[in-house]
């Protein structure tokens, strides 16, 4: 059998799954990301995260690109829908 190291979990290769991305848009809140991703910047550096993170959609957060609950402050509102 082989074996292999991902995320400090050992899974047999031929059992491996990975789990798919999730992008969810909370009313007036911020943007979930969710499962396996990268999250990097224009110059291709890379955030470090644990496969969940709320990013900003207020554009008003002190730590951008993450939500810092700012929304709630200035009272932003805005609710997605799929058409």
């Amino acid at each position: 059998m082989e074996w292999l190291r991902v995320d400090f979990k050992t899974c047999y290769l031929g059992e491996l799954t990975v789990k798919k991305t999730i992008v969810k848009i909370f009313d007036d809140d911020s943007i979930e990301v969710t499962g396996n991703f990268e999250l990097v910047d224009d110059e291709g550096n890379q955030w470090n995260h644990h496969g969940k993170l709320q990013l900003c959609r207020c554009g008003h957060s002190k730590a951008k690109p993450f939500c810092d609950n700012r929304h709630a402050q200035i009272n932003f509102q805005s609710k997605v829908r799929v058409n």
